[in-house]
């Protein structure tokens, strides 16, 4: 992490929950032995990045029932005006990097019932929308 990183208080919200949901699931699921953690600023533009080395996953499979981590994070990255991207391959790692802009906007709880529906291709590796791993 840069020693002269600036950080709002929003943004720096948004940053401490794309690394503590990343490192959840890098502890839970990847049986990774490593894990590393970016914080990258240029201007007012922040990306964090958390990769590991862990066994990685397919991203086209559907998330199992119950498991909303990664949904809800991409959510909440999006409402703030950022993008999230999902990066997994089986027995590659996971990567997944967030970037904020200039303006975030104030976080919000995002209201979602664990029995709504997902639209058509939410849990997918597309941009923004986040994937859950199985077991995520």
């Amino acid at each position: 992490m840069p020693d002269d990183i600036v950080l709002d208080r929003d943004r720096a919200v948004l940053v401490h929950r794309v690394a503590r949901e990343a490192l959840v699931n890098a502890t839970k699921h990847s049986s990774a032995q490593s894990v590393e953690v970016r914080v990258r600023q240029s201007g007012m533009r922040t990306r964090i990045t958390v990769s590991d080395d862990g066994v990685g996953f397919d991203t086209t499979e559907p998330r199992p029932d119950g498991h909303f981590g990664l949904r809800i994070l991409a959510d909440t990255v999006r409402q703030a005006g950022g993008s999230l991207h999902i990066s997994s391959a089986p027995g590659h790692g996971t990567s997944v990097a967030a970037t904020f802009g200039e303006s975030t906007p104030a976080i919000r709880p995002t209201a979602r019932s664990a029995s709504e529906p997902l639209a058509p291709g939410q849990g997918r590796d597309q941009g923004a929308e986040a994937p859950d791993h199985p077991g995520r």
